[in-house]
């Protein structure tokens, strides 16, 4: 969206999604827009897309769970 290379936008999202912390310095070039998606992909990379998914994923609990009714002999 910026006139800039797929080269170096490449770059920057796998450098953004995979926190390596490189940088062409082409960041404070790219719009509002474009930093905010970069800062996603940083948050995203950090904390991972498996727990994010399963952060906002529906909790569907099929089987209710119990405390176990067991006598537990001390001394």
């Amino acid at each position: 969206m910026e006139g800039i290379g797929a080269k170096e936008v490449i770059f920057e999202v796998v450098s953004a999604l995979c926190t390596v912390g490189l940088s062409l310095g082409i960041t404070a070039e790219v719009g509002t827009i474009s930093q905010i998606i970069l800062i996603l992909l940083m948050f995203i990379g950090r904390v991972g897309g498996i727990t994010i998914l399963i952060a906002f994923g529906n909790r569907i609990s099929s089987i209710p769970s119990k405390l176990p009714a067991e006598k537990i002999a001390v001394g």
